[in-house]
């Protein structure tokens, strides 16, 4: 019995918010003259007051609380990224152009560009957008210009593309972006019977995390392999393992160590917990190790060997419950991807660009929450506006990336997790990359889609002339 496809919803006026407004720039909105951005007539930024050229940003720019060079280095990194995107469209014999912004991502050891769905959203949008690299002047010296090759993806939902571009200018690797695949391997799982399957995993930054949807856990596992394009490691770890035998007073045990033999002779001693997991008794120490480590692990309780470690035990997490915790994170597209469950794992070695992005992950003390925005306002030369987080949000959109305040009972628009700044961006703005100061690693998940006007305080006593949106990615 074939099944109808659901009918797209139609809204009237009064269920759209009129006031954010997607920031792509249009005939009108486009500084064609070069001008200096403080002379392009704008209705939501009049006079350009807080945009910064990105050429002339200076440590003294940033807000007071992250006035730290290695910040400031790291957003010139991060800016020089970001590029000015052209899509010309031949209509009735006339050039017309729309113009955004995007910036450089690496996946798999390649580059591709990232910018909105609205900016480009066919083949043939991206067949005919010139990306300008390096656009910082009004005299246009400097500028690298690239050419559109390849969609890749794209989703109106969370207003979001990725293609690829031809040349690449030289300096790319000089940048040290993050491959972002380095943190999504896949996982094949081989089993005893000799049958194989393949998951998908993913990584929390807030946790230092992986996880995947497959039972880590199952004991008809026999191997367990990750893998990326060009290697792939079967050393998964986990700070949990279990243990024989379970001694018969195994709830009355405290002060347990954990005795590692190591290089076939030293050992090391490390604290380890009893603890109780769904009517098992599992091991949970510190660190994280693997099956050939926990081979070699011993309980000791008063000097004296009372079990040896078995198998290794991945935490079984539920799935809602797992990503509630975490800001920032679009909860509904992870609930798509897992569930039900989580399975928590880590493992080593990891690759190197994994081992930098969690050792900065790791060692960032982002204490307030000051963001930034790097773009081309109006088409105009790269600029820098600084604002503050305004929080996290679930927003309902249709299609064609207008927000929905009052949806009836059948609505099937989605729902989609956004965050909110104060950052300043104008008609042009739309895919610039936005982050909080003390998590630049994290540019690749924010992409600014639209904003307005206000005139506001932060609870702090902070002007706010803006208020903007952007969908997690």
């Amino acid at each position: 019995m074939a099944t109808s496809r659901p009918t797209p919803c139609h809204h009237d006026g009064e269920e759209i918010n009129p006031d954010f407004k997607i920031e792509v720039a249009h005939d009108a909105d486009i500084n064609k003259e070069c001008q200096l951005l403080h002379t392009v007539e704008c209705d939501k930024n009049p006079g350009h007051r807080g945009f910064i050229a990105f050429k002339d940003l200076k440590l003294e720019n940033l807000p007071m609380e992250d006035r730290h060079i290695e910040i400031f280095n790291e957003i010139i990194k991060q800016g020089k990224r970001v590029v000015r995107i052209i899509v010309e469209k031949r209509r009735n014999g006339m050039t017309t152009q729309k113009l955004g912004t995007g910036f450089v991502i690496k996946l798999n050891g390649r580059y591709f560009m990232q910018t909105n769905n609205h900016v480009i959203k066919s083949e043939d949008e991206v067949k005919n957008c010139i990306v300008e690299f390096g656009y910082e002047s009004p005299d246009r010296s400097g500028i690298f210009k690239s050419r559109g090759v390849k969609l890749i993806w794209t989703c109106p939902m969370r207003d979001t593309t990725c293609f690829q571009f031809h040349p690449e200018p030289n300096n790319l690797n000089e940048l040290e972006i993050i491959d972002y695949s380095a943190l999504h391997p896949s996982l094949a799982v081989i089993y005893k019977d000799n049958r194989s399957s393949t998951y998908n995993t993913s990584y929390i930054s807030q946790k230092s995390l992986h996880i995947t949807n497959a039972n880590l856990n199952d004991p008809k596992i026999s191997m367990v392999f990750l893998y990326y394009p060009e290697s792939f490691f079967n050393n998964i770890t986990s700070s949990y393992f279990k243990f024989q035998p379970v001694p018969p007073n195994i709830e009355e045990l405290t002060g347990i160590e954990i005795s590692i033999k190591e290089d076939g002779q030293n050992c090391r001693v490390i604290p380890g917990e009893i603890i109780k997991i769904c009517d098992e008794y599992v091991i949970k120490i510190s660190e994280s190790i693997s099956q050939d480590i926990v081979r070699n692990c011993r309980l000791i309780l008063n000097g004296e060997v009372i079990s040896h470690g078995s198998i290794l035990y991945f935490m079984q997490i539920q799935s809602s419950l797992f990503f509630s915790r975490f800001r920032g994170v679009d909860f509904q597209i992870y609930m798509e991807q897992y569930p039900t469950c989580v399975w928590v794992f880590d493992f080593k070695p990891k690759p190197k660009g994994a081992e930098k992005y969690i050792e900065m992950v790791s060692s960032s003390t982002a204490n307030n929450d000051n963001t930034c925005c790097i773009g081309h306002p109006h088409g105009a030369v790269k600029t820098v506006t600084f604002g503050r987080w305004l929080g996290s949000c679930t927003e309902r959109f249709d299609n064609q990336g207008r927000q929905i305040v009052h949806p009836d009972e059948n609505c099937q628009c989605r729902e989609v997790k956004c965050v909110k700044y104060s950052c300043k961006t104008c008609p042009g703005s739309s895919g610039s990359p936005v982050f909080i100061l003390r998590r630049w690693l994290d540019v690749g998940n924010y992409g600014h889609f639209m904003g307005y006007k206000v005139e506001d305080m932060t609870v702090d006593g902070k002007q706010i002339e803006n208020i903007n949106l952007a969908w997690t990615t």
